[in-house]
């Protein structure tokens, strides 16, 4: 059964815009040109925020592979999902300070094992561990016991599974076709599915490549942080927050052009996070040409709106220990669940090694390089931004 799940205040916004018309736009809502020109603002992030460094402790049992992905950080811990050099897909979580904690292996087609694992999600408050693999759903505690498994009643070419609360699961699906509710809850009990009567009204992919190499891959369309989950289709012109506790969406940001406008734009509008004062999105470009086999991306970019004085513009992240981060290598916040106010960046130990040699570090940081050895596990860099 398809609920609807909208409060009577979306419902007049949603009236006043109509999901993609660029004509009229909730009253309030901050408002994103993707066509204009933002100036660009250097932030010295330790101005804004707190920056700290969590070594991730190095041992046999818990090595990280450096195409690790972060998954989840909370107060409690740090979850990475990777695939070692055995080829199989693991988890790797660390305790909040860094030190190993346990270890995720369970892959294969036993009645207990995944076959693969393709989202994963920790539910830090009644440690569990969430695996969706091709067919199923596996729950592991943190004593690595099988507690649960469910078929999966969701298809989706791509999936985005984030812990939504104590009760369920929420899933953003990329299927194929058009006009379908995306936004599916998920009972973490046994698997039920129950969907919002959003509709997402045509599949946008980002196009990789050119000529004989050209694929195209959906756009990433949620996003979770701080126990929120943000939802922002790439064929809608407003971005909108999923509340935990009513399950209703509320849109905090709208963007022009409108997809169904007509009006050309090279980008989609990315949500990152947002913080007690700031937005952080990011404008992501349509089409990203390759290079042999490397992909070229020199057009999209951060953006951040400041709700204090209702502008946007372009940061430009220095961090003081590590100033170098910003020129000479990509600065990029890691895709993950995290903390309220919170955003996350990974340092590789070879990287921090070679630019405590150059007398690039100081600081903390610098202390912490000075310890590491260039096949330790990376650094997480934890930027919580002040309230």
């Amino acid at each position: 059964m398809k609920r609807i799940l909208y409060s009577a205040a979306f419902m007049l916004a949603l009236l006043a815009t109509g999901c993609g018309d660029a004509n009229q736009k909730p009253s309030g809502l901050p408002q994103i040109d993707m066509n204009a020109d933002y100036p660009e603002k250097e932030i010295c992030l330790q101005d804004v925020a707190e920056v700290n460094y969590v070594p991730l402790e190095t041992t046999e049992e818990m090595l990280v592979a450096e195409s690790a992905e972060v998954q989840s950080v909370s107060s409690k811990g740090i979850a990475i999902k990777h695939q070692p050099g055995n080829m199989k897909w693991e988890s790797l979580i660390f305790h909040r300070n860094g030190k190993g904690w346990l270890k995720l292996d369970k892959e294969g087609q036993g009645p207990d094992e995944y076959d693969r694992m393709l989202s994963l999600v920790v539910d830090w408050n009644q440690e569990q561990i969430f695996v969706e693999s091709f067919k199923k759903m596996d729950v592991y505690s943190f004593e690595l016991k099988h507690l649960n498994q469910f078929e999966k009643k969701w298809h989706a070419e791509r999936d985005y599974v984030y812990d939504l609360s104590d009760d369920k699961l929420v899933l953003f699906s990329t299927k194929r076709g058009e006009s379908y509710r995306p936004i599916i809850l998920i009972s973490k009990k046994d698997g039920q599915v129950d969907s919002l009567s959003y509709v997402m009204k045509k599949k946008m992919n980002q196009v990789i490549g050119g000529g004989g190499m050209q694929f195209s891959v959906p756009f990433m369309s949620a996003w979770s942080q701080g126990g929120d989950v943000f939802i922002d289709d790439a064929s809608c012109d407003t971005i909108y927050c999923l509340d935990a506790v009513t399950e209703q969406l509320v849109p905090i940001l709208v963007h022009t052009p409108a997809f169904e406008s007509g009006e050309e734009t090279e980008f989609v509008l990315k949500m990152k996070g947002r913080t007690s004062r700031y937005y952080l999105l990011r404008l992501e470009s349509k089409h990203l040409p390759m290079e042999g086999n490397k992909v070229i991306d020199t057009k999209s970019k951060y953006l951040m709106y400041d709700r204090s004085d209702n502008k946007a513009f372009c940061p430009k992240f220095k961090n003081q220990d590590y100033p170098a981060q910003t020129t000479e290598r990509k600065f990029g916040f890691l895709h993950c669940s995290g903390e309220k106010n919170t955003f996350y960046a990974w340092l590789q130990a070879y990287h921090l090694i070679e630019a405590l040699e150059a007398g690039e570090l100081s600081g903390e940081l610098k202390t912490i390089a000075e310890g590491l050895k260039e096949d330790d596990n990376p650094v997480l860099m934890v930027i919580k931004f002040k309230e």
